[in-house]
């Protein structure tokens, strides 16, 4: 069982470096605009003894500049935890007329679960079972990293497909999936709004009273875990066994979500338990 007390204290491992690694690292490649968000250029390249990176290169006037010391902070403290996160390799700081921020990344081969759940979806080559393994391990990974996330006080805030990456090909046995893009994450108890958080797909927005905002709380990520859930049932519909897990993390009133330690411990193993017997 996980406790508060297994906790590392936070310790930044990976300095803030004053160049610019798109021009530091060497051939860069833009990743299409429709694959990455609006807060920031993606790109791939490689580094010397490392391999394939990601550089996310942060947006001038994007407010969340003004947090990311501690993001990063969180970052490096989930990954000593041993949180499925992807692995932050370096943090970088300059000025060229604007502050200018990137974070540099190991990249994943396997991409991320929405692509990998596209061409399941469109090539229905998997069975119901198989499915069902699959979408049981990314819910446990998704429980254990908040865990962490949570003990933390923090709320990921934009849990989604996109966010989720893959070390391989999705139906391979090798491949671990990891819970990355932290930079909407707030403190538990910051003031949000769901017109400026999260992805409206993924985000309860029946958990504030008005449009003009409620407090961030765990149970608002634990929704966003059952959406990612529900998005398998584009591919086949879930068994009997994982519907009430579905309807409980999508439940309208937050209070009745269960909590990230709960799924592991009683949810979670009741699931995989019943999972040979889909056909």
């Amino acid at each position: 069982m996980f406790h508060s007390s297994d906790l590392q204290p936070p310790r930044s491992s990976v300095p803030k470096t004053p160049e610019n690694p798109l021009e530091s690292i060497g051939p860069c490649h833009l990743i299409p605009q429709q694959l990455q968000g609006f807060q920031a250029n993606v790109y791939t390249s490689s580094m010397a003894g490392i391999g394939p990176v990601l550089i996310k290169e942060l947006k001038p006037n994007d407010q969340k500049l003004e947090c990311l010391d501690d993001i990063v902070e969180l970052e490096v403290a989930l990954k000593q935890d041993g949180a499925p996160v992807p692995e932050l390799l370096s943090y970088h700081e300059w000025n060229d007329g604007w502050r200018r921020n990137a974070l540099v990344y190991r990249y994943y081969a396997g991409g991320d679960l929405f692509t990998q759940l596209l061409r399941l979806h469109q090539t229905k080559a998997i069975t119901p079972q198989r499915s069902e393994i699959i979408a049981y391990s990314i819910v446990e990974m998704l429980c254990r990293c908040l865990q962490h996330v949570h003990y933390r006080g923090w709320v990921h805030v934009d849990i989604k497909p996109e966010n989720i990456f893959l070390s391989h090909d999705i139906e391979s046995p090798d491949c671990q999936a990891y819970l990355g893009d932290f930079g909407s994450a707030v403190r538990i108890g910051t003031t949000i709004s769901p017109l400026h958080s999260g992805t409206p797909t993924y985000f309860p927005k029946q958990d504030f009273r008005s449009n003009l905002g409620g407090q961030a709380a765990p149970s608002l990520d634990m929704f966003s875990v059952g959406k990612v859930l529900k998005t398998f049932e584009h591919i086949h519909r879930l068994s009997d066994h994982a519907q009430p897990i579905l309807l409980a993390l999508l439940a309208h009133d937050a209070l009745h979500r269960p909590t990230a330690t709960e799924m592991l411990n009683t949810h979670l193993p009741e699931w995989r338990s019943r999972i040979n017997e889909i056909v």
